[in-house]
């Protein structure tokens, strides 16, 4: 079994940061994302293996802190985010732009959802 890591950095001095996003997580996937990331260590493929799950004190807040992220980033669509050197996978690229849409305009999109 093979997983893909959902986002992957890697910096000019040779540093590489893979970050895993686990919404809804549950102690297998937990488990799986745990020895993926300590065996790429391990393997010297990565320096760090960041794991983000979903609690109440982020869920309440995601909205919020994602705005400000990209409004002092001057961040106006997914495109925009390889200024930042980041690239989501192609399995994750629908579902953000859906969530950019979204947060852009979240009136419209909640009219076309509710009609």
């Amino acid at each position: 079994m093979s997983h893909e890591v959902d986002h992957v950095r890697t910096f000019a001095d040779g540093r590489v940061i893979a970050l895993e996003i686990e919404w809804n997580n549950k102690d297998p996937f937990f488990d799986r994302d745990l020895e993926n990331f300590k065996r790429l260590h391990a393997e010297g493929a990565i320096s760090v293996g960041v794991i983000v799950t979903r609690g109440s004190s982020l869920q309440d807040d995601m909205v919020q802190l994602v705005r400000r992220f990209a409004t002092e980033r001057g961040l106006e669509s997914s495109d925009d985010l390889g200024s930042l050197g980041l690239t989501p996978t192609p399995g994750r690229r629908p579902m953000l732009l859906g969530v950019c849409e979204q947060a852009a305009r979240p009136l419209q999109t909640l009219g076309r959802l509710v009609s």
